[in-house]
């Protein structure tokens, strides 16, 4: 093809391996004849021209650029506006912050990922040594650790706040400013990974500079090969909407699992009329983002469209990173990466989600308000909880235990414990009843608890409710037996001893009339023999005289007893084997299944 190319008068620039195509210059006065001449070869699909993006941002005027009162009301909004017109992010950092596991690009004009808010999110390419100038990971792209320029062609993606204006900066700060470090903003994520892709060249906002189709198809081609779960795209145009080369680049996108995440434009303009690319695309993987203020309220300057805009997110005076510092910016460009934001949160807590998953959770858990209804497609603005819990719809799941397993308890105290729990949001609280009876609450979860049951014998139902971040129930139950009362009495029927001649072993053969339990049943039988012993008697005064008759009286003898075998509770007789000689005392204790223990009178026998 590079041959065909050359032949007809055309320069080859590069490959565009991930729509099939080439980029070409056919400049000075041959330029038509070349493209006619291309056109009449076999095996030439299309040619077209390479179309240019705008960034969607807002001037960066004293209008623009104003103070105000609560500099994160796009994230938790209080008192600025109206109440609650916010993403609701802090209530879904109780269920995730984010994780260094998801990857998200930003293909805009670089960013400073030297910012102390981004440093620590930005992505590192693993495969790629820095600044030995080769191509490590064998990628095609020398030395890209941090992401590229593909407008400039180096391995530098940096933005530099002059000519590239901090705009993919601002971007990337909303995305993943880190959280929790005690400086600056916070992202919609603590922790996730920053792929910087800059597609702008050197002079990003100027007038001419390059932001082509080109550039952007070979950005969005690395962002899709090193694994990016969805890509931010804070640009646009009608010219764009014309391009066969854009819409196979979306395509490859669609088929690769890759969530596209596109501002609206800032026209004021219906886009279902007049087209905004590649925002207004119509592959699946795309949402669509319009810019609403503090009030819900559609800005002055969005785009919109019913069909071709899927939802807004805040959008106007939003505090983010700049190169060096931070600044107030306004536009589609920068309500988009709230969305992307998102989809990277909840990607960190439902990992196996995909991307039509996560979209779908998206789109279904706006904040619907009364003023966008028929200006996009959702007629709401982005909610965090909202999406978390349309990705997550299922209760907790947990396997309880009462007792380690055990049917009976003769204690009111148990203990519970639950394995194998899992929730995708996190488990927030849980609560325990017996029957009608509310026992206990516990904030947060615990994997082990005790109980204690109200003092009625018989069967316990205890029933445990899980309840995750998100709302979501599950309820668990289990049944043990309370059984506070011993067997009832019973007694040794007979002690025989016999002796075999030669031996000094006396085998001791001992019946027993078999005991009963009423509630929970005799589960054992625990034989105990002893021997008599001379022991001191028990001094309960400190009066002198009292003290001074027990010493009188001396030492008494008391049969002192240890546990020599168990039998099952069908038994009701037993040998035991004894080689001491002189009297002995037998005894039968009976074990219902909760423990408890009635022993029967001791019998007494001669051993000789």
């Amino acid at each position: 093809m590079r041959h065909l190319l050359v032949s007809t008068g055309a320069t080859p620039v590069r490959d565009l391996d991930m729509v099939n195509a080439y980029e070409i210059q056919a400049g000075g006065t041959d330029r038509n004849s070349i493209i006619d001449r291309l056109r009449e070869k076999p095996g030439v699909d299309y040619i077209e021209e390479n179309p240019q993006f705008e960034l969607d941002a807002v001037p960066n005027d004293p209008v623009w650029a104003k103070p105000i009162s609560e500099n994160h009301w796009g994230l938790h909004n209080d008192n600025f506006g109206t109440p609650d017109a916010d993403i609701d992010v802090t209530e879904a950092w109780n269920v995730s912050t984010g994780s260094d596991g998801v990857v998200v690009a930003v293909i805009d004009t670089g960013a400073d990922y030297n910012h102390a808010d981004l440093r620590g999110n930005i992505w590192v390419n693993a495969g790629e040594v820095p600044g030995n100038g080769v191509d490590d990971d064998g990628d095609g792209l020398v030395d890209n650790v941090n992401g590229y320029d593909f407008g400039d062609n180096d391995p530098d993606p940096y933005d530099d706040g002059g000519s590239d204006t901090g705009h993919g900066t601002a971007v990337t700060g909303i995305i993943g400013a880190a959280g929790n470090n005690g400086i600056g903003v916070t992202g919609v994520n603590w922790h996730v990974k920053v792929m910087v892709l800059k597609f702008t060249g050197t002079n990003g906002m100027a007038q001419g500079a390059s932001r082509d189709v080109a550039d952007m198809l070979v950005a969005l081609d690395s962002a899709i090969k090193k694994g990016a779960v969805a890509v931010n795209m804070s640009f646009g145009s009608a010219e764009a909407c014309n391009s066969q080369a854009l819409q196979n680049g979306l395509n490859a996108a669609e088929a690769a699992g890759v969530l596209l995440v596109a501002s609206a434009g800032n026209n004021r303009a219906d886009t279902d009329i007049s087209p905004h690319c590649p925002s207004g695309s119509a592959n699946s993987n795309i949402i669509a983002v319009a810019n609403s203020d503090e009030n819900d309220n559609l800005t002055s300057t969005s785009n919109y469209g019913r069909a071709t805009v899927d939802l807004t997110a805040p959008g106007r005076h939003i505090l983010s990173t700049v190169p060096g510092g931070y600044a107030h910016v306004s536009g589609t460009s920068f309500s988009t990466p709230f969305v992307t934001g998102a989809v990277a949160l909840l990607k960190s807590m439902v990992p196996q989600a995909s991307a039509a998953q996560i979209r779908d959770a998206i789109l279904r858990g706006v904040d619907q308000r009364p003023q966008l209804a028929g200006l996009v497609a959702t007629g709401g603005r982005l909610n965090m909880v909202g999406a978390m819990r349309q990705i997550d719809t299922v209760g907790p799941s947990a396997t309880m235990k009462l007792n380690n397993g055990k049917k009976y308890t003769r204690k009111r105290k148990i203990a519970i414990k639950f394995t194998d729990v899992y929730d995708s949001s996190g488990i927030k609280n849980m609560s325990f009843t017996a029957g009608k009876t509310s026992i206990k609450s516990l904030t947060p979860f615990a994997a082990t608890s005790t109980v204690k049951l109200d003092k009625k014998e018989g069967t316990k139902i205890v029933r445990a409710t899980l309840s995750d971040n998100v709302d979501n129930s599950t309820s668990l139950q289990g049944k043990i037996k309370y059984d506070r009362t011993l067997p009832r009495k019973f007694r040794i029927k007979s002690v025989k001893v016999k002796k075999k001649r030669g031996s000094k072993v006396r085998r001791v053969v001992v019946r027993w009339k078999g005991a009963r339990d009423r509630v929970s049943g005799v589960r054992k039988y625990r034989i105990y023999r002893g021997s008599y012993r001379r022991t001191s008697s028990k001094i309960k005064s400190k009066g002198k005289k009292r003290i001074r008759s027990a010493k009188k009286r001396g030492k008494r003898k008391r049969c002192h007893f240890r546990k020599v075998k168990v039998v099952s509770r069908k038994r009701r007789k037993t040998v035991i084997k004894i080689r001491s000689r002189g009297r002995q005392c037998i005894r039968v204790e009976a074990v219902d299944r909760a423990g408890n223990g009635r022993r029967s009178p001791h019998r007494k026998a001669t051993i000789r």
